[in-house]
């Protein structure tokens, strides 16, 4: 008993260090069947048998050093173990808490000298129409899909815009969003180049989310001499379920131009980079049930 105890609580405190100084932000909550804690950060829903889910409850209550009076020691050491295994696989429970509270008179120069991150909306073009995408006709609060394009200027001018009031700032973080950014591509690219060659005393960071339709090789080996890249692609799974709505404008799936893209961008990229810069964004939409989500978690 005393050995697991001892076992016990340096489970606890590896758990500890696994966490973030400030308290994570999620919550649980449960069906009939099952219990469930739901990441903020993350977007995740992770399963939980009753002891995970009191564990994860003392976890978003700052109460960890209490979770020693949910249980037997054998039983929590292999659910600790298993939360830990959990976080560091899933990211869950990252840091989320104010990096600190901003008085009034430091907004002047919060807004001129610490910009930390741009968002370029490089076009209101899409060269899919996803039966779930609020961008369509079906939904009237939000626009349809336009015929805009941002220009070279305008998109180089933002550029500048961030260099010059991100100036107490050592990392900035440019996005790059649509519509398919890679409609505009090379707007996008040279936006790109022209911020690595103007702020070279900065760590950038850039990002955009794809279909990955237009992910031809020649745009992946030039996307790969860009530093600090990541790369969201949509999946949805396999075949039958990403085309169930993610189709193109004559109606016929995206599936195999989709995988087509991101094989050309791991083969730019090289595996090693690929695997901490290609991440997936997947839409769960009727029809639900669980042999589909079965499917789908085999598939990825």
């Amino acid at each position: 008993m005393g050995e697991n105890n001892q076992i016990l609580q340096e489970m606890i405190k590896e758990l500890q260090k696994k966490l973030p100084d400030g308290r994570p932000i999620g919550i649980t909550f449960s069906t009939e069947e099952k219990k469930y804690y739901y990441d903020t950060v993350t977007g995740k829903i992770i399963t939980c048998d009753d002891l995970a889910y009191q564990i994860v409850e003392k976890i978003l209550d700052g109460k960890v050093n209490e979770i020693v009076q949910l249980s037997e020691s054998e039983n929590l050491i292999e659910s600790i173990r298993n939360i830990i295994n959990v976080i560091e696989h899933e990211k869950i429970f990252a840091l989320s808490k104010f990096e600190k509270m901003v008085d009034f008179g430091e907004y002047e120069d919060l807004i001129q000298n610490q910009l930390e991150q741009l968002t370029l909306e490089l076009t209101e073009k899409c060269n899919l129409r996803c039966g779930y995408c609020i961008y369509n006709e079906a939904c009237e609060k939000n626009r349809d899909f336009g015929d805009k394009d941002m220009d070279e200027e305008t998109a180089l001018k933002a550029i500048d815009y961030a260099k010059t009031h991100s100036g107490k700032t050592d990392t900035l973080h440019i996005g790059y969003y649509g519509g398919e950014p890679l409609i505009n591509y090379p707007v996008m690219i040279k936006s790109m180049r022209y911020a690595l060659e103007t702020m070279k005393n900065r760590k950038l960071h850039f990002a955009f989310t794809t279909n990955a339709v237009l992910l031809t090789k020649d745009k992946c080996k030039e996307l790969a001499e860009i530093p600090n890249l990541s790369v969201t692609v949509s999946l949805d799974g396999p075949e039958k379920w990403h085309d169930f709505y993610r189709r193109n404008m004559h109606g016929d799936g995206s599936f195999h131009q989709t995988l087509q893209g991101i094989k050309n961008l791991v083969d730019a990229f090289g595996y090693d980079r690929a695997k901490e810069n290609i991440l997936f964004s997947m839409v769960y939409a009727p029809p639900y049930s669980e042999e589909r989500l079965e499917e789908t978690q085999k598939f990825f």
